[in-house]
């Protein structure tokens, strides 16, 4: 398995709808439901703002992007290979001032 570094996503409360997607995840789990959570990272080259954007998502929902700062550990990766990637949640929440974060690291398993 290859593992990638920890990663904020970005553009998370650019979106109201991204941001109140992840807030009710989180109080759903907070009220002890079991929320599975399929959380991919895939390339989007059609994006007009960044033909490198690399896209996530969360149960077939957009939540946010990998920061372009973060792009090069994507670099030597072939998604031709394998179009998506599978990432897990290290950490989420809002802050004082109702923002959502969201901590992920992407995975390719064997």
């Amino acid at each position: 398995m290859y593992i990638f570094p920890s990663i904020s996503v970005a553009g998370v409360n650019a979106d109201k709808r991204h941001a109140s997607y992840l807030k009710d995840l989180m109080q759903r789990s907070l009220e002890g439901e079991n929320i599975d959570l399929d959380v991919i990272v895939f390339p989007e080259p059609e994006n007009p703002y960044d033909k490198n954007a690399i896209k996530v998502e969360i149960n077939n929902s957009s939540v946010g992007y990998i920061p372009k700062k973060e792009q090069y550990h994507f670099e030597r990766f072939d998604f031709s290979k394998c179009k998506k990637l599978q990432a897990k949640v290290l950490s989420w929440g809002v802050g004082k001032d109702e923002s959502v974060f969201l901590n992920i690291q992407p995975y390719v398993s064997e």
